[in-house]
């Protein structure tokens, strides 16, 4: 894809996040660190395309 994805913890684009970088990939939820410091996991509730999450940007492809 060829703009970021935030991805939330919570539904409604709410709570702890982070980004997955343009064009990039996460292979496993389990090595991201949310924004709050607490590791991500298969339950992430939502998402919205476009860089709006504080949290950090990763990309398992780099």
């Amino acid at each position: 894809m060829d703009t970021r994805v935030s991805v939330y913890y919570h539904s409604q684009w709410q709570g702890p996040c982070f980004k997955i970088a343009n064009y990039g990939s996460v292979t496993n939820f389990a090595y991201i660190t949310l924004s709050s410091g607490k590791n991500a996991n298969d339950v992430m509730a939502s998402h919205r395309f476009g860089n709006h999450c504080s949290g950090t940007v990763y990309d398992s492809g780099s």
